[in-house]
């Protein structure tokens, strides 16, 4: 029996296409969706997932966060639709580390003091720039 991420990356080696170049799973997996990258500098990401992505929300992210936010496509489904069919999709890849991976990777617990600091410094950015944005002709 194939598990799911075999097949998903065989399904996305056999599509020349939308792949081009090395196919490779994404370390850290969501749990309703398998991810891997793509691309001969895995400049892409290519996800399947179960449950959809509103495509109207993803291009609203992109118009109102610009490049801080992918490009998402849709690429139909795989699987028997009479069943639970998955859905793929690309988004184009930002630079960057996920924000799992940072604290992952600098062993952050949830409440400490660095990471309250960090997320206080993050809640002023945010409130300065939704008060940037709601300023006439900057959003």
């Amino acid at each position: 029996m194939v598990d799911a991420g075999e097949g998903c990356i065989g399904w996305g080696a056999r599509d020349r296409d939308l792949m081009r170049g090395t196919v490779r799973p994404v370390p850290i997996q969501g749990s309703c969706s398998y991810t891997v990258y793509g691309g001969i500098r895995s400049e892409f990401i290519v996800q399947f997932r179960i449950q959809s992505l509103s495509l109207e929300t993803t291009a609203l992210a992109r118009k109102i966060h610009g490049d801080l936010a992918p490009t998402t496509t849709y690429h139909g489904q795989l699987g028997d639709t009479s069943q639970e069919a998955v859905s793929v999709y690309s988004l184009g890849r930002i630079p960057g580390i996920s924000y799992l991976e940072y604290h992952l990777t600098n062993n952050h617990a949830e409440d400490s003091e660095d990471n309250l600091a960090l997320r206080a410094d993050l809640m002023v950015d945010l409130a300065r720039y939704v008060v940037y944005c709601l300023t006439p002709g900057h959003c």
